[in-house]
């Protein structure tokens, strides 16, 4: 009879939270709009076309093809055994919300969540409505006016439901006045970088390139441009259209940085200042190494495009090299290769690598450089977002104890998986590491 009266109550409160369309569909925007999902298309296509199909009722009609053609653009003889890529874009998906509702937003009213190995999306209520109406009641009128036998279980969850909007009231009150501290692995993973008087100085660097440019006269010696070439105009028209008048030169730069390389700047920098910590962002042009003595020093792009990288690297057991064979960068370690590949769904497969060393000059032990380069920039991105998730850190910090270190070394270095559409990381999972002397 007891477990009756749970069944019971378990019932009436799943019924009393049922998401309305209009919710759905704002949760989906909220996450649509999110700085987490900005840089990822092909998971916001994925999305918006699963949450339309369940608000629409047809939640039952999802399939792994349907959403391989009509969602992510796969030719129609697109079959499920030889692309796997709906099957990664969901695992990517499914890690992307988690951290979102972990990290960007945490208090959203509803959230979308999916059964392991189902497609089909379901919205889970975390909290009550306001009272601006951003949220329509969880108790509809009709539910209201329940015969009297129920009344007195409603009046029960209306006690517990009143509590928890208190605590979550509290709650926020109280992260206004104490910032919530980093989760531990990650403190334990970035140590020093996050002390609020870190002094860490983030380097990203810088490569040399031609960058085309349309004017009418042609530009001065001192600006170091060239007239550009007839298969240069050719290319140039595919993408802009030329003005009459104008003609094209190339010109010399030495300080851009490479798209992947900025996002990865950028989630340093954001993960620093989540543990309450400052970083200074310096293009590789303008840092010279003597800056380096007693900082914390974090260095990102490739050996290649970095003097830096390059030195620090040279000693360490994998090295990012180019291989003139393959045409491509490559990851060299002791026992293997790593080489980026494209599969036939278009998907990136690329590696990235993280260094860790003691920091350099009189209090080199105090301090730590830490560098990601890789393969490809897509996995730049990856690395750092691998550095930023507990998940994957305490992954990493389990395998470390199996070999006996009790914590993070103060030297190693790691190979990072990833998968990417282009430059933006789906996916990215620890590959092999090795602890340095």
């Amino acid at each position: 009879m007891f477990t009756d009266e749970i069944e019971s109550i378990k019932s009436m409160f799943d019924s009393v939270v049922a998401v309305s369309d209009r919710d759905k569909q704002r949760a989906l925007e909220l996450v649509l709009q999110s700085r987490t999902f900005m840089r990822s298309e092909q998971l916001r296509a994925f999305l918006r076309y699963v949450c339309s199909m369940e608000i629409e009722g047809r939640g039952e009609q999802i399939t792994e093809y349907r959403i391989a053609v009509e969602a992510l653009g796969r030719s129609q003889d697109y079959t499920t055994t030889e692309d796997s890529a709906v099957r990664n874009r969901a695992h990517a998906l499914r890690v992307k919300l988690e951290e979102l509702y972990t990290k960007e937003l945490p208090d959203a009213p509803v959230r979308i969540d999916f059964f392991k190995g189902s497609y089909r999306p379901h919205f889970v209520v975390q909290k009550s409505p306001d009272e601006n109406g951003s949220m329509v009641s969880l108790i509809t009128s009709t539910e209201v006016a329940k015969p009297h036998i129920v009344e007195p279980k409603l009046r029960v969850l209306g006690l517990v439901v009143a509590g928890l909007v208190l605590a979550f009231l509290a709650g926020v009150w109280f992260r206004g006045l104490v910032k919530p501290a980093p989760d531990s692995f990650i403190a334990e993973a970035w140590g020093p970088f996050f002390n609020k008087d870190g002094d860490v100085l983030v380097s990203v660097a810088s490569h040399s390139h031609l960058q085309v440019r349309a004017r009418n006269t042609t530009p001065p010696e001192s600006e170091r441009a060239v007239a550009a070439s007839p298969p240069i105009y050719e290319w140039y028209k595919r993408y802009h259209p030329l003005p009459p008048g104008k003609n094209l030169y190339l010109e010399f730069v030495n300080s851009s940085t490479r798209f992947g390389d900025a996002i990865g700047a950028a989630e340093v920098v954001r993960t620093i200042a989540a543990a309450g910590g400052k970083a200074q962002i310096f293009p590789e042009t303008s840092v010279s190494e003597a800056m380096f003595r007693d900082r914390n020093i974090i260095l990102i792009g490739m050996p290649e495009n970095s003097s830096s990288i390059d030195r620090l690297l040279s000693n360490g057991s994998f090295r990012v090299l180019y291989d003139e064979t393959l045409q491509k960068e490559t990851i060299v370690g002791p026992t293997a290769t790593y080489v980026t590949q494209i599969d036939a769904s278009g998907t990136i497969l690329s590696y990235g690598l993280v260094t860790v060393l003691p920091g350099q000059g009189v209090q080199g032990a105090q301090h730590r450089i830490m560098i990601f380069s890789g393969s490809h920039s897509s996995c730049t991105v990856g690395a750092t977002e691998f550095m930023s998730s507990p998940a994957h850190l305490r992954d990493f910090r389990d395998r470390l104890r199996k070999e006996g270190h009790s914590s993070f070394p103060p030297a190693y270095q790691m190979v990072i998986r990833c998968r990417a559409d282009r430059v933006v990381p789906l996916s990215e999972e620890y590959e092999t590491h090795v602890v340095l002397k």
